[in-house]
């Protein structure tokens, strides 16, 4: 059982008011900008929507005892279920929020420490869990049976084996989440593995975040706890070896037994650690191998038959069988709050705000031009009202222009007739094959040619790209109708306060705005860093979608200012989406 120093979440899960305004909260908060562009990131790389969460059941049980302690929650037959209601709602937070496809959660048993306890007498005695919370942690695995959701729980190994296990077996090209707050489970941390902390605003850590905190990589975290002790397991460590020492050494000599080695053969080339720290190594260091291999390192759980198949992990769909189960278990509990976030909150798809848009996957393909000749040709087929214009950036030289995306509606084709390209996508080269004639030839015959009429993304964006790469007194503005950026500010000014408080990051890139307005079916991902030599292809469809996407979304805005300028009561965004273009 987990530690019982929670109260801060619980003050911040919590605050004052009805249990009402709690479940709004929970149920409405936002992932920060940094976790979703991860995520969408290992999902693109190889062109899977796979995200697998693993969830510490027992500190999510814990966090809403302490959070609904006060409240004094009881279900119709006297029993306490103030975790097991805070447990819920945190679960569907995390379900929606992580956009899980597959997930697991895993709990402690009381004798799940025990093989760690024959090493260390005194691993976690801290630990105390109350009788109250006892009774819960079965009523949470019954919710997480009728749920649909798959646990699991160990008379012999504990729930961060679990979830260390269960993380080792996925698939590459399956993303996986670890939800927890335990910092033994950083060991796991790769391109695949991403580690959420839904204490208070939830945190992400991944390789860069580990390295930038501890100052040493994922893999390396067990050696460090060994050496630096951890008096939340009651781990001793070798005297006066604390998180920067212990790095610096890591950092010097990789793991436990090539510090013990260099220790043994004479003074340490490490600054700061003395002949007395070299002592202390030689009397204590040899006890912290032993425990990193015996307590501190994650173990691997031999699995049944029933728990070994990816298939066991899908997060179910929610159809009529799967609500008449939930409703039924929150009917048991008395649970109306919860029923009515999962019966109708997240269990229903929200419909779009303007729905004279096209779906995504009907605006057509992408022509790819590169020549001043192919050019002009193109340009001549241009006879449309308004054109959706947006720029990606060389990604080496940061300041460049790399491919210019136009787009200018269903109706517009651009290639040969009937061919059903509509995006024309201009490559103007990188490094020594930079076309400077090209980019000159788009800059004076169309972006600042005042007869087209464009609408842009964040211009000032654009114009500060290009404006290095045209001649002198052009202007880039001609023709300028509109930037949906500023509508989305002028429709919908909340959106700009949540940004500020990073609940909603993300509230005005393209991708979100397109699927918040014009709705689901303009989903769109961007790709990842892992497979190269697809990526620029997928990034180049991705940002061609944009451009479509401010197209239809300078309609849609258009239509919501000139119907009601103030911005729609209660106005949440989609989840889901991230990035700019």
């Amino acid at each position: 059982c987990r530690s019982a120093s929670l109260w801060t979440i619980a003050t911040a899960m919590v605050g004052v008011g009805s249990l009402q305004s709690v479940v709004q909260k929970v149920s409405c908060r936002r992932m920060p900008r940094s976790f979703r562009r991860r995520i969408v990131s290992m999902q693109e790389s190889t062109n899977s929507s796979d995200v697998l969460t693993l969830v510490d059941g027992s500190y999510l049980l814990h966090q809403g005892f302490y959070a609904f302690q006060s409240a004094g929650l009881r279900n119709p037959r006297s029993e306490p279920v103030g975790a097991l209601y805070g447990f819920m709602l945190q679960l569907e937070r995390i379900v929606q929020f992580t956009d899980a496809s597959h997930m697991a959660v895993m709990f402690d048993s009381r004798t799940a420490s025990e093989s760690r306890k024959k090493t260390l007498p005194k691993y976690k005695s801290n630990r105390h869990c109350p009788d109250e919370l006892v009774h819960q942690f079965q009523k949470s695995q019954e919710a997480l049976s009728a749920l649909g959701y798959h646990w699991n729980q160990s008379d012999h190994y504990e729930a961060d084996d679990l979830i260390a296990t269960y993380a080792r077996r996925q698939p590459k090209e399956r993303a996986v989440c670890i939800v927890s707050t335990d910092k033994d489970l950083l060991q796991l941390v790769d391109d695949q593995v991403t580690l959420l902390s839904p204490a208070g605003r939830y945190a992400t850590m991944g390789k860069n975040e580990v390295m930038e905190k501890w100052g040493v990589r994922p893999d390396q975290m067990g050696y460090l706890i060994a050496l630096m002790g951890d008096s939340a397991d009651v781990i001793p460590g070798v005297p006066r070896i604390g998180q920067k020492r212990g790095a610096a050494l890591l950092q010097r000599y990789e793991d436990l037994e090539g510090i013990m080695k260099a220790a043994e053969a004479g003074p340490l080339d490490v600054p700061g650690i003395t002949e007395q720290l070299r002592q202390n190594l030689l009397e204590y260091g040899w006890n912290a191998v032993d425990l990193y291999e015996k307590v501190v390192k994650l173990q691997d759980v031999p699995l049944e038959e029933s728990h070994r198949g990816a298939l066991d992990l899908l997060v179910p769909t929610r159809d009529g069988a799967w609500r008449k189960r939930v409703a039924k278990w929150c009917d048991h509990e008395a649970f109306t709050e919860v029923k009515k976030m999962l019966l109708d909150g997240a269990s229903r798809p929200r419909k779009a705000l303007y729905v004279q848009a096209p779906p995504l996957e009907e605006t057509g393909g992408i022509l790819l031009i590169s020549s001043v000749k192919d050019a002009e040709r193109v340009l001549k087929s241009f006879h449309g009202e308004c054109y959706a214009v947006s720029l990606q950036v060389d990604k080496l030289t940061g300041s460049k222009p790399r491919y210019l995306f136009i787009y200018g509606g269903s109706e517009l084709d651009v290639g040969c007739v009937g061919d059903g390209k509509k995006k024309v996508v201009v490559d103007f080269g990188a490094d020594d094959s930079f076309n400077d004639a090209l980019v000159a030839f788009w800059c004076r015959n169309f972006l600042a040619d005042p007869n087209f009429k464009k609408v842009y993304h964040c211009f000032s964006e654009l114009r500060r790209c290009m404006q290095s790469s045209v001649e002198s007194g052009v202007d880039l503005a001609a023709g300028l109708q509109a930037d949906t950026m500023h509508m989305a500010r002028l429709w919908d000014p909340s959106l700009e306060e949540k940004r500020r408080r990073q609940q909603d990051a993300d509230a005005y890139s393209v991708q979100w705005l397109a699927q918040y307005i014009l709705g689901p079916t303009w989903r769109m991902k961007q790709p990842g860093l892992r497979d190269r030599n697809n990526r620029e292809e997928e990034l180049i469809c991705f940002n061609a979608n944009c451009s479509a996407g401010i197209f239809y979304l300078h309609e849609a805005l258009k239509d919501l200012l000139e119907k009601d300028p103030r911005p729609p009561t209660g106005a949440t965004g989609a989840t889901g989406a991230t990035g700019a273009t």
